[in-house]
């Protein structure tokens, strides 16, 4: 019979260098807070054979006392649990629940000193006798055991104090089982660092992230330290290949108003040419350029385009060849269905998910194959299901400061994947490992994770292409709606939509070459304010927003109007035209409309509309002036108010509106009509009068009668 058991192995973790991250909370059992802490340094064989009767297992242990007051006959033993052969119940030993008392195997008690002195440490070993129950542990079923190192010692009021640590160790005593595959993804993406202008950076950090010891430099660092039979699937944004080739060619540090030259080109091309090296080794899957937080930019009602610039491409294929974008990795593993949509529509066809996002979740006794079919109305997709279980113990055993050889979290990692042959050894399993996406590790420790999930007879790697064509999809469930964008995050994409609908509104001011001249760099500045990235930087998102902002603001305002220095216009006929003075600062010409309204509900002025303008570019740094003359009626007299705005071609307001006054001279039509009707009634009484004379006839004198005399 066959006997094999396995802890799992650790790293000496060098000090991290760049970016500072938070060490995930140990998926393993912490040790017992009381006065012994004990440390598991390593377990020799990794995998006990039963066939070799004089095979011993050596346990390598730490035991130190954290107390203020010395502890006396220390002891230390192994206790062996029942074999497990259910997720669920090895999650519970690794979240440590006790072994069952009345089922757990001893080895003898060890002495390990007559005395541990206050805050004293001390190394041992326990080692089990040759003989087919290895001394007492007796790893002969099929499952997965956890072994307790358990230290006692006594206190100076004389009672036992217990300390212990947890390993586990699988057993397939009727030979290997039919492996688990693992697929392992390693990002190698960063945050942006450029505006509009390409060759203008905001800092020199991402130089800092490729030089020795830099974040990028480790994360690349783990991919070279591996042999050529283990083949990754690296996630590679192609801003970061785009930036690093643009930092070769030279570049500039933009800091407020300071501008220096930076320093980190041959860093950069240092890196590309590693990466290079190793891409042929390895499968390849672009995300989209700078990484798009692909739900946030749905549910704003926005859009990425998956498409590369020719010369992005170009750079990209100069690097990595001809590579594809299969895998889609969202932030978080998150996705909402209009955010599945968007990828499976751009051309992803295997989308990683975590599991709490399908309606089947996680927490059951056994977990299906991490292939899962995944129904879109953008196409015909797969998912690549993470474990919960699974992700914790990669982002534990992959942080630094890490025990120094032997991994706690790599152990119970080892266990979580065994405990899938264990439960069914007649076929094999799939599962999906990723680190964080900034993954920030000791390269040295990193490559023995990776080494460890992919070389145990249990245990054999395979890449995406490869699982497609071996595992049948099997349902997790629909997605759920999961609300993943925070408050920052959704005020960030609004201030993205208008700088989205002032950039398209001010191309309609512009010919086509003129448009490439001055909002060339902006789809890309668009699209790396639209990145993932600014989730764990939100201030820094904010602000590259604000400031894209800012400069799109400033170039529509390079052309405006001009204010008369009264503010005042008079027209002295019902007829007389108004002319408006445009202004050009900007080094192309722009085509532009003036809308002329009233204001405050003002009748009787109206304007003709106008054809669309054009305002000669500026001259140098002198600036170009045009008059435009618009024909007005004014049916008024007196003064008011109008308005005149800017307005694009297509009619979106451009610039700031300017408030002038009005002295209208003229007579208006209500004047006109009182005088004409007023003339028209005079002349109708003069006929009248005239009527009467004539026809009275002339005018008689009367005569007088003189009396008479007798």
């Amino acid at each position: 019979m066959r006997l094999k058991g396995v802890a799992a192995l650790g790293a000496l973790v060098l000090a991290a260098v760049g970016a500072p991250i938070v060490r995930p909370t140990p998926a393993t059992a912490a040790p017992s807070s009381g006065p012994l802490s004990v440390t598991i340094l390593n377990v020799t064989p990794r995998l006990p054979d039963a066939t070799k009767l004089d095979q011993k297992i050596t346990v390598s242990v730490r035991v130190t006392n954290t107390s203020s007051a010395p502890l006396s006959d220390v002891a230390l033993r192994l206790d062996r649990g029942d074999p497990l052969v259910r997720e669920d119940l090895l999650q519970a030993a690794i979240n440590g629940v006790p072994l069952n008392p009345a089922t757990v195997f001893y080895t003898p008690t060890q002495p390990v000193a007559p005395t541990l002195a206050a805050h004293g440490s001390v190394t041992t070993v326990v080692q089990t006798e040759p003989g087919s129950d290895l001394g007492g542990l007796c790893l002969c079923q099929q499952g997965v055991y956890p072994v307790d190192a358990v230290a006692s010692a006594a206190a100076p009021d004389g009672s036992v104090v217990e300390g212990r640590a947890r390993t586990f160790m699988p057993s397939f005593p009727a030979g290997p089982p039919q492996p688990v595959r693992v697929t392992w993804l390693w990002p190698l993406i960063d945050r942006p660092h450029r505006g509009v202008t390409l060759d203008t950076f905001t800092d020199d950090s991402l130089a800092q992230s490729v030089s020795p010891g830099g974040r990028l430099d480790r994360a690349l660092a783990t991919v070279e330290g591996l042999a050529a039979g283990i083949r990754l699937t690296l996630l590679i944004d192609p801003e970061l290949i785009d930036a690093l080739s643009t930092m070769v060619s030279g570049y500039k540090i933009a800091t407020g108003h300071t501008v220096t030259t930076g320093t980190g080109g041959p860093a950069a091309q240092a890196w590309l040419d590693r990466l290079k090296r190793v891409a042929v080794r390895n499968d390849i899957s672009l995300t989209g350029y700078a990484d798009p937080d692909v739900d946030a930019i749905a549910n704003a009602g926005l859009s990425w385009s998956p498409t590369l610039d020719p010369q992005v491409a170009a750079r990209v294929t100069a690097v990595l060849g001809q590579a594809g974008s299969d895998v889609a990795w969202p932030v978080n593993e998150v996705l909402n269905n209009r955010g599945l949509d968007s990828v499976v529509g751009n051309g992803a066809s295997l989308v990683l998910l975590r599991d709490t996002v399908l309606q089947r979740g996680a927490g059951e006794a056994h977990t299906p194959d991490a292939l899962a079919p995944l129904p879109s109305f953008g196409g015909r997709a797969r998912a690549l299901v993470t474990s919960t279980p699974l992700q914790r113990s990669v982002a534990s055993a992959l942080a630094p400061g890490a025990e120094a050889y032997h991994n706690p979290t790599l152990t119970a990692l080892l266990s979580q994947l065994a405990i899938r042959a264990a439960a069914d050894s007649t076929r094999q399993h799939f599962v999906v490992l990723a680190p964080p996406r900034a993954v920030n590790t000791d390269p040295e420790l990193a490559g023995q994770v990776i080494r460890a999930t992919s070389r145990e007879s249990w245990a054999r790697p395979i890449t995406p292409s490869q699982a497609v064509r071996t595992f049948t999809a099997v349902d997790h469930g629909a997605l759920k709606t999961i609300a993943d964008t925070t408050r920052t995050t959704r005020s960030r994409m609004r201030a993205v939509s208008r700088v989205i609908s002032d950039v398209d509104s001010f191309r309609d001011c512009l010919s086509n070459a003129d448009a490439a001249t001055l909002l060339g760099g902006y789809a890309s500045a668009i699209q790396r304010a639209q990145s993932s990235a600014w989730r764990a930087h939100p201030a820094s998102g904010h602000l590259y927003v604000t400031r894209l902002a800012a400069k799109i603001d400033k170039l529509r305002a390079g052309v405006r109007l001009v204010q008369p220095r009264n503010a005042q216009y008079t027209l002295a006929s019902s007829d007389a035209p108004l002319y408006v003075t445009v202004e050009n600062t900007l080094p192309t010409p722009v085509h532009i409309r003036i809308k002329v309204t009233p204001r405050l509900g003002v009748q009787g002025f109206t304007t003709e509309r106008i054809g669309v303008q054009t305002i000669p570019a500026a001259n140098g740094r002198s600036a170009t002036r045009k008059t435009v003359k618009v024909p007005a009626h004014v049916e008024r007299s007196g003064r008011f108010q109008i308005t005149v705005t800017l307005q694009t071609p297509s009619g979106d307001a451009l610039g700031r509106s300017v408030p002038l006054r009005v002295h209208s001279t003229a007579l208006g039509a209500v004047a006109l009509w009182i005088t004409g009707s007023a003339l028209v009634i005079l002349v109708v009484a003069i006929l009248l009068r005239i009527i009467r004379r004539l026809r009275s006839g002339p005018r008689r004198t009367p005569q007088t009668s003189l009396p008479t005399t007798a």
